[in-house]
């Protein structure tokens, strides 16, 4: 049985993984000509966007992220669940800035 804590990091990473997905396809959309992946940090995510395209790589990349996370949900202890907590948080904050810039800015 997953802990509240599990479900947590568990929803905040497929949340993060959907940030990075409208993040990565706007900005592929605003400027086609660039290659979307230098706006993703996530390694896996980068190389699967060059190797399969926007959509693909980052549904087949979002899988496989996913399921590293799941991994390291279930074998990691508490103290560092609360960590990935906070860290998936820290990513949300800087999806959601980084949109509002793309779109943008700040006025």
């Amino acid at each position: 049985m997953l802990r509240t804590i599990q479900i947590v990091i568990l929803v905040l990473s497929l949340l993060d993984l959907t940030a990075s997905y409208f993040y990565v396809n706007q900005f592929h959309k605003m400027f086609p000509k660039r290659d979307a992946s230098q706006v993703e940090a996530n390694p896996i995510l980068k190389y699967s966007i060059k190797s399969f395209g926007v959509k693909e790589g980052m549904i087949f990349g979002g899988i496989l992220v996913f399921f590293i996370v799941v991994l390291l949900v279930l074998n990691i202890t508490d103290k560092y669940l609360y960590y990935l907590a906070g860290v998936f948080t820290m990513m949300l904050v800087y999806h959601g800035l980084n949109f509002k810039l793309l779109l943008g800015g700040f006025h």
